[in-house]
């Protein structure tokens, strides 16, 4: 699972030894997102052992699971820094 979360936080210019660090911190502190992680590879090995054809969409697949767990990794990190009462200094929603 590390090496998932590594492949999605990745970005240009990045080493890979502070990603894999990084990626192994967030496997340990957000359980949730590994879960996610481990159910997505259990149901990729599933259906590319039972449509063997299916192979290299299923790899896809996989790293876009990476990808969304590692965004909500982040979005849960930026929400927490809000302030107090952030909410309620946008202003009601309108539609």
């Amino acid at each position: 699972m590390v090496g998932l979360r590594a492949a999605a936080a990745w970005r240009f210019g990045a080493p890979w030894r502070e990603v894999a660090a990084a990626a192994a911190g967030a496997a340990a502190r957000d359980a949730y997102g590994t879960a996610l992680l481990v159910m997505a590879t259990v149901v990729a090995g599933v259906v590319a052992a039972s449509v063997p054809v299916t192979a290299p969409l299923v790899l896809g697949q996989l790293a876009l699971a990476a990808v969304a767990v590692d965004a909500r990794s982040r979005t849960a990190k930026t929400s927490q820094r809000r302030p107090r009462g952030h909410e309620a200094a946008a202003g009601p929603v309108t539609h």
